[in-house]
């Protein structure tokens, strides 16, 4: 939550409250995470990357995971927020991820930011910040750094080398997209067979990929850093 390219400029400061003081985000943060903790699902969140700086996620966790009264990053007291809309304990949320493949810049539905694409090395220091802000608030959160998009091949793309190297010390998992097979084109070429078996080879190849992948890791990190899908899919428009 929320989820795909719609994360990259999220305010979620504008989905918590009264539901009546955010007619555009009726499914806000407290809604999401209702529907996790009715249905047993270990809730992932994912931080806007073109928006906010490292308070205002400092300022989520304690939302999330701070108890009533303490205040930890001073301020607004988020958990009375919460306790506000009926969950006066702490939700206890683990994990979360800065961003959602950022590499490729903000879209149109994310104005103003429109076009606007950080370079790795920026996006490396805002991880360390933000990674430290909410560890200072609970320590026991987990946050995962974005792979490039277009990774699909070795040597490593520029940005995934630039963003292990300068967050491999403080990242707790890497996240990656898998889109197998890719095959973009509505033209009936290759014919419904050919991409049926392409489909199932797929898995075999993504195995290989994440076993590279991990020696990869280790190359550029010095130690063994976990990795997290968070998209798979095909990426085919027949």
């Amino acid at each position: 939550w929320p989820g795909g390219c719609g994360a990259h400029s999220f305010n979620w400061k504008q989905a918590v409250g009264p539901v009546e003081s955010r007619p555009k985000q009726a499914f806000g943060l407290a809604e999401f995470l209702q529907v996790a903790e009715q249905a047993g699902a270990e809730p992932v969140i994912t931080l806007a990357d073109y928006w906010g700086e490292a308070s205002d996620f400092a300022d989520l966790v304690e939302y999330l995971n701070a108890p009533v009264g303490a205040n930890p990053n001073g301020g607004v007291d988020w958990a009375a927020v919460r306790a506000k809309q009926g969950h006066p304990l702490p939700y206890k949320v683990r994990w979360f991820e800065y961003g959602n493949e950022t590499e490729h810049g903000a879209h149109a539905l994310n104005e103003p930011q429109t076009g606007f694409r950080w370079q790795p090395e920026e996006y490396a220091k805002r991880f360390r910040a933000v990674a430290a802000a909410m560890k200072q608030i609970d320590p026991s959160v987990q946050l995962g750094a974005v792979l490039g998009v277009t990774e699909t091949a070795f040597p490593l793309t520029r940005w995934s080398e630039v963003v292990m190297n300068g967050t491999g010390a403080e990242a707790d998992f890497f996240i990656y997209h898998a889109y197998l097979p890719r095959y973009s084109n509505n033209d009936g070429a290759p014919d419904a067979e050919s991409l049926y078996e392409l489909a199932f080879a797929s898995s075999e190849q993504f195995a290989t990929f994440l076993d590279r992948l991990r020696v990869e890791i280790a190359r550029v990190t010095g130690r063994s850093v976990p990795l997290a899908v968070t998209e798979f899919n095909g990426s085919y428009t027949q």
